[in-house]
């Protein structure tokens, strides 16, 4: 089984992080395979989202 964790908190370290990353924990230790994704670590763009408002 695979585990993914998405934490979108600004705050590095903070609370939701470390509350997923002990879930995760757990998860582990039951023999799952963890993934975990923080989003503001991530780069998007924002072409999509331009495209459907018209702003070009």
């Amino acid at each position: 089984m695979k585990v993914i964790g998405i934490i979108s908190s600004l705050r590095k370290d903070g609370n939701t992080q470390i509350l997923v990353e002990s879930v995760l924990e757990g998860s582990k230790q039951a023999g799952a395979e963890i993934e975990v994704y923080r989003l503001n670590d991530l780069k998007f763009t924002w072409t999509m989202l331009q495209l459907k408002l018209n702003c070009f």
